[in-house]
């Protein structure tokens, strides 16, 4: 069980990956989490055919040119279930090729926790752990993971995030690193299946270079305490309220929240800081979110979406604030 800085075992706030898909944790190899995780189908492509009149008045089928479908196949649907429009050129990377990039990390202490499907297999996604060491860092305790998104219905490629996490609180942490790249794609081929070692060496030196410089960029926060007014103050940047209204609804409410959190942590470091801004992104209105929205919104948006794009310029803030001001004598590493 992770320590914190005080010795003491951390206690998980929120459940992991808010418990969503398939616990795969004693799988040791991708093909037994394929089958664990219920992904054992496979995709296929059919033609597209538009419904066209003639000048006579009758009807035929015409092929469409440069456009095709991929359907979901398994054993139990063998006519196949569409799952997008794609073009022509469309090679769909299977479940079991996609997953198989994790695999050649099992000797660098890769270890799989969740995976799943959003939209009917529209997407197939993976969560796995980079070994079971934890960094203790200002308030929190961080853990490298790395998620896997794979797009069957033509709208992405297949893509690896790297995810730094508070264990506690279940919250993406990452920073906006200069230089650095979060994730790293590869197109769909045929070539996938042959270059898998060679595209798990790419996730694994990309993934050790952004969480290291994550890490460090934290490491050098720690140094940094920060006061009431200086943290009011980054706040109202970071949440103005609108022009001409008085403080109110979503603004007020995500600085009171923050500066809430803030006060409760043991340094008052700008990582304590930083720690509390993710957990509201992430975690405002938990129940509500659970309640009201499904698991596709929730998790693409912490990782993927707006949540995801609101946490890289909320980092930018901070870190500029820092840089800028004389009395911290911050530097990013």
């Amino acid at each position: 069980m992770p320590l914190n800085k005080a010795g003491f075992p951390i206690k998980r706030t929120y459940v992991p990956w808010h418990n969503m898909g398939t616990d795969v944790s004693d799988c040791t190899e991708s093909k037994f989490v394929i089958h664990k995780a219920g992904l054992n189908w496979w995709v296929g492509m059919e033609p597209a055919f538009a419904l066209v009149r003639e000048d006579t008045g009758c009807k035929s089928y015409q092929a469409v040119d440069g456009c095709r479908f991929s359907l979901r196949f398994d054993a139990k649907d063998v006519s196949g279930t569409v799952l997008g429009a794609v073009g022509g050129g469309f090679i769909p990377a299977q479940n079991k090729d996609t997953f198989a990039v994790f695999d050649g990390l099992s000797s660098h202490g890769l270890v799989f926790e969740r995976a799943g499907e959003f939209h009917g297999g529209r997407q197939v996604w993976m969560v796995a752990r980079l070994g079971d060491g934890f960094v203790p860092v200002g308030n929190g305790c961080i853990q490298g993971y790395l998620v896997l998104r794979n797009h069957h219905d033509g709208s992405g490629s297949l893509e690896v995030q790297f995810v730094p996490m508070d264990v506690e609180t279940q919250t993406c942490i990452a920073l906006p690193i200069p230089g650095q790249t979060q994730h790293i794609r590869f197109r769909h081929a045929h070539s996938l299946k042959k270059r898998t070692d060679k595209a798990s060496l790419d996730v694994l030196s990309s993934a050790e270079s952004y969480l290291d410089a994550n890490l460090a960029a934290l490491r050098s926060m720690e140094a940094v305490r920060m006061g009431d007014a200086m943290v009011g103050s980054l706040l109202l940047k970071m949440f103005p309220d609108a022009v001409g209204l008085r403080p109110s609804g979503v603004p007020l409410e995500a600085r009171s929240n923050i500066h809430g959190q803030f006060r409760d942590s043991d340094n008052r470091t700008a990582v304590d800081m930083w720690i509390a801004i993710c957990g509201h992104l992430d975690h405002n209105r938990a129940d509500a979110i659970r309640a009201g929205r499904a698991q596709p919104p929730r998790m693409a948006s912490i990782l993927w979406g707006k949540r995801s794009v609101h946490r890289a310029r909320l980092g930018r803030i901070l870190i500029r604030d820092l840089q800028d001001d004389p009395a911290t004598d911050f530097k990013m590493p």
